[in-house]
């Protein structure tokens, strides 16, 4: 199966899995705001849901962005002082996120409205402005459910290569790129490198190593 989906920043991006099953993407990026860093993730209605479960997060209030977008949101785990975890409508899309815990809800829903989010044909990408930016430490990425033929699911963690992680590439030469193991013991995971991305292969609970390995060795990330 092959998925075609945009980066937050409009990158186009292009994932070929032969004969596995991938389910839509969330896109990733990282907001740079008063010396604060944002996580912003955009998704389907069903990701944000989960971001919600996952984090222990229940919405309990509302703020109007301008441009008349509403950003909903709430203590992040049920916990004050811990930050917020938001979710804004965009269509038939989601933005969602966890914030750091100095950022007070009035100054997230000023960063949210520095943001231009639009649609094109490969999904939702997102235009900061004023004093909001992309962060200069981190880079644009997605993750992404892969689901082989044999049903056990692996996670792929799909990022845009830092500069200088190319000078160190290596691995097994497979058809998306250069191929290695990586971690400790009960953590490992595998690390497909090419020129345009980084992807992690994390397993699942019920996905060993070795399958972990066969599928990403067939898997091919690439700018569209």
């Amino acid at each position: 199966m092959r998925s075609q989906f945009s980066l937050l920043d409009g990158a186009p991006v292009s994932v070929d899995a032969p004969g596995a099953q991938l389910d839509p993407p969330i896109a990733v990026g990282v907001l740079f705001a008063d010396t604060l860093e944002i996580e912003v993730n955009a998704g389907t209605p069903e990701a944000a849901d989960l971001f919600l479960g996952i984090t222990g997060t229940e919405l309990t209030s509302q703020l109007q962005l301008r441009g008349g977008r509403t950003l909903r949101l709430g203590p992040l785990g049920g916990q004050r002082g811990e930050g917020w975890g938001y979710v804004v409508e965009v269509g038939d899309q989601r933005l969602f996120g966890p914030t750091p815990p100095a950022l007070s809800a009035e100054r997230l829903a000023a960063v949210l409205s520095e943001l231009s989010p639009a649609r094109n044909q490969r999904g939702l990408t997102v235009s900061p402005a004023g004093d909001v930016g992309w962060s200069p430490y981190r880079t644009q990425g997605a993750s992404q459910v892969l689901t082989p033929a044999s049903g056990h699911p692996l996670l792929l963690d799909i990022r845009r290569p830092v500069p200088d992680q190319r000078a160190g590439r290596r691995g097994a030469k497979v058809r998306g790129g250069l191929l290695s193991r990586q971690g400790g013991p009960g953590r490992q995971h595998v690390v497909l490198e090419s020129e345009d991305f980084v992807t992690y292969g994390v397993p699942m609970p019920q996905t060993s190593l070795d399958e972990l390995t066969e599928v990403m060795a067939e898997v091919l990330v690439e700018l569209a």
